[in-house]
């Protein structure tokens, strides 16, 4: 009986930390599209520039690092922390080849400072293709996680997240919509204290296999300043500031083992494999205000990004949330 009701309590733990999770999820798939895209946006700012110079396309290989407060940063990711780490410090190195034809692939390890080591927490393959025109722009992303070392802060558990997207670049006021899905599944161990029937303590191993799927629309508009020969004749800079609207859905499943030894006890036996799921329905979640500065020096640039996010959304946990990004490199 003892053992039934700890381990209906940890399952009811669970099932409560999957739902007060469901922002957190939410804030770093949005963020994650953000700076996932980040490299394709990047590559839309490249191109744009060689079109306006040169009126041909061209290819071009991006390096650049950054730091942020968020686990993507160039951010996005890395994935994936909650936002209860956001009183770290995140740091990114990205490799970028962009063909001039459109497709692309995207490199980018993410590290942190971890019980004073400085720990690679997960690396992340981007391919990706974008169709640029005077009009339009549009792509299609895929971003395959992997996971790094153990960290003491919790992790996303995406994996795998596809996106597409489209902007209206023709009038000022840059209308656009963002689709990403995502899923993948993690798992935490941690041990649990029974009481035997006869008397003695046992200790149990309890895994718990939590498998996540989440859907996000974005829907906006942007406006994009720039300015040119600000202190030489080679050097540029451009602020693009949107406004977002977002919306989603997720589901969650939880599947718990128990593992023991040494113990015949029909009780554990009962209650050895537990499982259950969450399923949080198509709703408005959040408006966002970003903005993103772009400075280029012939071919250096530095980069500073604000996401502020408002949930609407009820919850229990903080509504406004802001991440900072900031990202310097160089362009061949």
């Amino acid at each position: 009986m003892i053992c039934e009701e700890k381990c209906e309590l940890t399952f009811l733990k669970i099932q409560l930390t999957v739902f007060s999770m469901n922002k957190t999820y939410l804030l770093i798939i949005v963020l994650l599209f953000s700076s996932l895209v980040k490299a394709q946006d990047l590559s839309e700012e490249i191109k744009a520039l060689h079109l306006e110079e040169m009126d041909v396309p061209s290819s071009v290989v991006s390096i650049n690092i950054g730091a942020g407060n968020g686990v993507f940063s160039k951010e996005n990711n890395a994935r994936n922390a909650n936002q209860q780490s956001l009183d770290k410090i995140f740091y990114t190195a990205n490799v970028t080849y962009d063909h001039k034809s459109g497709a692309g692939i995207s490199l980018t390890p993410y590290f942190l400072q971890d019980a004073g080591n400085f720990t690679l927490y997960q690396f992340a393959v981007n391919p990706y293709y974008s169709y640029i025109s005077d009009k339009f722009t549009a792509g299609a992303s895929y971003t395959r996680f992997v996971k790094g070392a153990a960290i003491k802060i919790n992790a996303s558990p995406y994996q795998n997240e596809y996106g597409i997207s489209f902007k209206w670049v023709k009038a000022p006021i840059r209308p656009f919509i963002q689709m990403q899905y995502a899923d993948g599944k993690r798992t935490t161990t941690f041990d649990t204290i029974i009481k035997l029937p006869l008397g003695g303590l046992r200790k149990i191993t309890d895994t718990t296999n939590t498998k996540t799927s989440d859907f996000t629309i974005s829907i906006g508009a942007d406006h994009k300043f720039g300015f040119g020969n600000i202190f030489s004749q080679h050097d540029d800079i451009s602020l693009v500031t949107g406004l977002s609207f977002n919306a989603g859905s997720g589901k969650s499943i939880i599947t718990n083992t128990y593992k023991r030894s040494g113990v015949n006890n029909t009780a554990i036996q009962k209650t050895r494999r537990r499982s259950g799921s969450s399923t949080q329905p198509f709703a408005a979640q959040s408006f966002a205000l970003s903005n993103d500065i772009y400075y280029s020096f012939n071919k250096f640039f530095i980069e500073p990004q604000l996401y502020v996010d408002y949930y609407i959304a009820p919850t229990d946990s903080k509504r406004l949330t802001a991440v900072y990004a900031i990202n310097i490199g160089i362009n061949f």
